[in-house]
């Protein structure tokens, strides 16, 4: 796969189709979310080039079907696109905005599960999208666009890029 030009937009509609796949074969939910980590993985693997995320806003900014087809693998944007197939078949997903051992602007997803009748916290980015001892929340929202000015102050001020966990999702 090509990473598409700038002037090229780019549909949600294969992403939103690979979910529903998914979701048939995954009814558990950190299953499914192990599943859509994967798939975003091998999609960057396919990519020649892989687009590297100049700053966190970037990677919480740019939309989440363009971020895949141009093989973006940051943690803001695996929740992005992880946020968009799951609500797309009805989860109601948060993204979080906290920090890690490994960075201290980090990006993961909170999912309510019906079934457990709670949130559930996932991070893409490190096995088994499990959260660690590290993690620490500093703000949860619908959108980045809620805390855009936070987002942007800490990308202007900040020396630390984004980039690819690899080595986390993939113990």
């Amino acid at each position: 796969m090509e990473t598409p030009r700038k002037d090229q937009e780019v549909e949600p509609e294969p992403l939103l189709r690979a979910v529903e796949s998914l979701q048939e074969a995954h009814k558990d939910v950190g299953a499914l979310v192990q599943e859509i980590a994967r798939l975003v993985w091998r999609n960057a693997d396919k990519i020649r080039k892989p687009h590297i995320a100049l700053g966190i806003a970037e990677s919480r900014f740019m939309p989440p079907e363009e971020a895949f087809a141009k093989g973006m693998v940051t943690c803001g944007s695996l929740s992005n696109i992880a946020a968009l197939m799951l609500r797309h078949i009805g989860y109601r997903v948060k993204l979080v905005h906290g920090e890690c051992k490994e960075s201290k602007n980090h990006a993961w997803i909170s999912v309510f599960e019906p079934e457990k009748n709670s949130w559930v916290e996932y991070d893409l980015a490190f096995p088994n999208a499990e959260l660690t001892p590290f993690h620490k929340k500093k703000a949860e929202v619908d959108s980045w666009e809620e805390i855009r000015d936070l987002i942007e102050r800490i990308d202007a001020t900040d020396q630390e890029k984004e980039i690819p966990m690899r080595e986390a999702s993939e113990k």
